[in-house]
């Protein structure tokens, strides 16, 4: 069975303020050492949102898989201060650092996020036509923790409402049991344990869509 992993940072080997994620930790890596039969593509891209997965399937869909798992959602999802053409010019013209301290307050009222739900769901689906008739699945965006929501006001309900979409049109992979310890800092992304729980829900859905797809 051939899997194409579509992700943005989560899935990737990184450097932490405290720990590291090594490429043989990511449970991507993992998937591919338990399930040698199997094959395993992965097309990650940090800080990519859905529609910027979707552009690369010009390339990856001539790979042909048996199964496509999507593990994106909070870029496109989470309350943002700024715009991505004002982050830039901010950062071009050193404004950065003196718009930071007021990063929270502007989340709250500025409510911006860089895809719509609508056109979230309408991605979603031109995804899934790219793979007429091959199972495709979806990580859940894990779940805020107050201290994200004290950073990120209004994150909890934006990542509700996405994983909704996300289980209404996917091979929904549920990671509202995900444990606090498997997250870093920022309340976002993975440690090795972490990659662990990911590998192990993974793991799991890939033998049920194996004997969904006849693959």
């Amino acid at each position: 069975m051939r899997c194409l992993f579509l992700t943005d940072s989560l899935a990737l080997p990184r450097k932490y303020r405290t720990c590291t994620v090594t490429w043989d930790e990511t449970y991507v890596r993992l998937l591919a050492r338990a399930r040698p039969s199997d094959e395993f593509l992965h097309a990650g891209i940090g800080g990519a949102t859905i529609h910027e997965l979707f552009l690369q399937l010009d390339y990856y869909v001539h790979s042909y898989p048996d199964v496509v798992v999507l593990h994106c959602g909070i870029v496109d999802c989470a309350p943002r201060a700024l715009r991505r053409w004002e982050l830039q010019i901010a950062g071009k013209l050193g404004l950065y650092r003196a718009i930071k301290p007021f990063s929270v307050p502007l989340r709250r009222y500025r409510k911006i996020q860089y895809t719509s739900p609508a056109r979230f769901s309408e991605t979603l689906q031109a995804i899934r036509a790219r793979f007429p008739g091959k199972p495709v699945a979806a990580i859940g965006i894990l779940p805020p923790r107050p201290g994200h929501e004290a950073l990120v006001p209004g994150v909890g309900a934006r990542i509700r409402a996405y994983n909704a979409i996300l289980a209404a049109s996917t091979d929904f992979i549920d990671t509202s049991d995900f444990p606090d310890e498997g997250m870093i800092e920022d309340f976002v992304h993975m440690n090795a344990a972490g990659h662990r729980v990911i590998f192990e829900k993974v793991h799991a859905a890939l033998d049920r869509l194996r004997h969904g797809s006849g693959a």
